[in-house]
């Protein structure tokens, strides 16, 4: 995977090496990913569209996978876009009430 981002001119963020981020003229992409599951947020449509195309390509160096669209869970996150206000939220609900029925 590291290969791979950094021929597509990815550097990790900070200390995390599972965290990568390009920003050119462009616009920017940021990409999370863990073990076979990838978060992939950018700035500019097109530019992320070219680098989605490319991860899922293993003829291009990518990796066997699939689109599975606009993102809803990740991670046991339940995400909820607001494209109109420009809000993005996260929320634990499910795994906080499987704790207190667990724990009562």
């Amino acid at each position: 995977m590291s290969a791979f981002m950094e021929r597509q001119v990815f550097k990790t963020v900070g200390f995390e090496k599972s965290m990568w981020c390009r920003h050119d003229a462009n616009g920017k992409i940021m990409v999370g990913s863990h073990i076979d599951d990838f978060c992939i947020c950018g700035t500019n449509r097109a530019c992320l569209d070219e680098f989605r195309f490319a991860l899922l390509d293993p003829v291009k160096g990518g990796f066997e996978g699939t689109y599975e669209g606009p993102l809803h869970h990740y991670l046991g996150c339940a995400i909820t876009r607001d494209l109109d206000a420009g809000t993005t939220s996260l929320s634990q609900a499910h795994y906080i009430e499987r704790v207190c029925q667990r724990h009562g």
